[in-house]
């Protein structure tokens, strides 16, 4: 019945959203708390490499008494304080990564991961033409190339993005593992025994 059908893509479609949601609130959060666990060396680190053109490098001396309770004492709270002064963008799967590889020194590959990034594609078609395919997400899957991924195979434009239990399954796993390994990476960089 197309009624039933229509209320199993939607909750298909809301899994795949919360799956990437998921990962994005992980990946976030777990950087600010590894910025402030570690100021030195990780939000050093990120100073010196992290500045892309037309960036400032300033704060001004208000906005950093907004902080620690006008105390100045800044060292742990480092990762709040790059973020709300816009200093990282932790918006996009490519911006989160060059803010770990920036911080941590090191080759990210969790984030590299094909259905991982697939997933963000697909929350992003989600949220914003209800899973009808465009031109953009057509686009993006060939700039990405993931325009031969077996789950893009079928894509047409104006059509709704084909999802089933084995897609959300593929991609919801994707959150899962990567989230993990990226996990896994902070913890044994900030505690190594």
């Amino acid at each position: 019945h197309p009624s039933v059908t229509l209320a199993i893509r939607t909750v298909l479609l809301a899994q795949l959203s919360l799956a990437w949601t998921a990962f994005e609130v992980l990946s976030s959060d777990l950087w600010i708390a590894a910025v402030n666990e570690r100021p030195n060396p990780i939000a050093v680190n990120f100073a010196n490499n992290a500045q892309t053109k037309g960036q400032d490098k300033s704060i001004t001396i208000t906005n950093l008494a907004k902080y620690s309770g006008h105390d100045f004492n800044l060292s742990n709270v480092m990762g709040e304080l790059f973020l709300k002064e816009k200093k990282v963008d932790l918006d996009s799967l490519q911006a989160t990564k060059f803010a770990y590889e920036r911080a941590f020194g090191a080759s990210m590959a969790s984030m590299d991961d094909v259905d991982l990034r697939l997933l963000e594609l697909v929350r992003n078609l989600i949220a914003h033409r209800g899973g009808i395919v465009d031109q953009q997400f057509l686009d993006r899957l060939k700039e990405k190339r993931l325009d031969t991924h077996p789950d893009c195979a079928n894509s047409e434009k104006e059509k709704p993005f084909y999802v089933d239990a084995n897609v959300v399954n593929r991609l919801a796993m994707a959150s899962a593992v990567s989230g993990a390994a990226l996990l896994q990476f902070v913890i044994r960089y900030l505690w190594p025994t």
